[in-house]
């Protein structure tokens, strides 16, 4: 384009050339279009230059396209590893909320373990059974956890300790003292709080509930002398028992872990409603005997 504005300046001035008288009585007005078209020219050597410009740029552009372009791929893996980070949390909170739905209110179970005896007497096995039922959950305003309320029946089978301090010995001294043993019955209505760890934010261990327990409880424990009767007939191997009947308060604390966290799909709905457990429990009667219970449980949800 500028190639053919220098043409028509060159043709211009020619014919300027051929009409002399014209062109003195028109010379200021050939060197106002001279100047005029100068300018033009002006003009488009800034247009090339802007037009340089922006090819500079978009080349530039282009090189720093390019490299984002080739790294694109590695951006897609690092926002997948960022998201599957992110969904592994989720998946276990889906799964401590499907297991807390599987893990119905009610439940029956049993424990055995290692009793005290009160009155200094040699301590034995312990065995009971128990009911649970929730009262209530973190839904009423129980903070990361749940209350729940426990009737428990237990025997101890205490051992034995030769000792004056027995029935038999009280009415008849002249027999000395005799091997004696105590065996303790006790009920026990407990107030439970159960942890949701799953809720403290510990997602990973969901399937297990530390809890911490009190209530009032009775106690009766009966001292037995050696058979007073061996002969046949009724009352044949009978052992005089002596009973003391006590109040008091238990406390203590466990933790019952749920199977529902197992992955055995043959049995895995029998599962779901078994849990395993431990537990500490401290007794104080009315009279000031206290003594230490240690036992494992099994507990069934219906």
């Amino acid at each position: 384009m500028k190639a053919r504005l220098v043409m028509l300046v060159v043709g211009f001035a020619c014919s300027l050339m051929a009409i002399p008288s014209v062109a003195r009585a028109g010379s200021s007005s050939a060197k106002v279009t001279a100047t005029q078209l100068q300018k033009v020219l002006d003009r488009l050597d800034a247009v090339e230059q802007q037009n340089r410009d922006l090819r500079t740029q978009v080349l530039e552009l282009q090189q720093r396209v390019q490299p984002l372009a080739a790294a694109t791929p590695s951006v897609k893996e690092e926002v997948r590893a960022q998201v599957q980070q992110q969904v592994a949390p989720l998946a276990q909170q889906v799964t401590a909320i499907t297991t807390a739905q599987q893990e119905l209110p009610f439940g029956v179970g049993f424990r055995v373990g290692y009793s005290e005896s009160p009155y200094g007497m040699p301590g034995g096995l312990r065995y009971s059974a128990f009911l649970n039922y929730r009262l209530l959950t973190e839904e009423d305003g129980i903070p990361f956890g749940d209350i729940s309320g426990e009737l428990e029946a237990a025997l101890v089978k205490g051992g034995g300790a030769t000792t004056v301090n027995n029935l038999g010995t009280i009415l008849n001294p002249s027999i000395g003292a005799q091997k004696t043993w105590v065996d303790t019955v006790e009920i026990q209505p407990t107030v439970q709080y159960h942890l949701n760890l799953a809720s403290a934010g510990f997602p990973a261990l969901a399937q297990l509930k530390p809890y911490v327990l009190a209530g009032p409880g009775i106690w009766i424990s009966m001292l037995s002398t050696p058979v007073v009767n061996r002969a046949k007939g009724a009352g044949q191997g009978f052992r005089a028992t002596d009973a003391d009947t006590q109040a008091g308060g238990v406390f203590g604390f466990g933790a019952k872990y749920s199977l529902a966290g197992l992955s055995l799909p043959p049995i895995q709905r029998i599962l779901n409603r078994i849990s395993v457990g431990t537990e500490y429990r401290f007794n104080l009667l009315a009279n000031g005997w206290g003594f230490n219970q240690y036992t494992g449980s099994v507990q069934f949800g219906f």
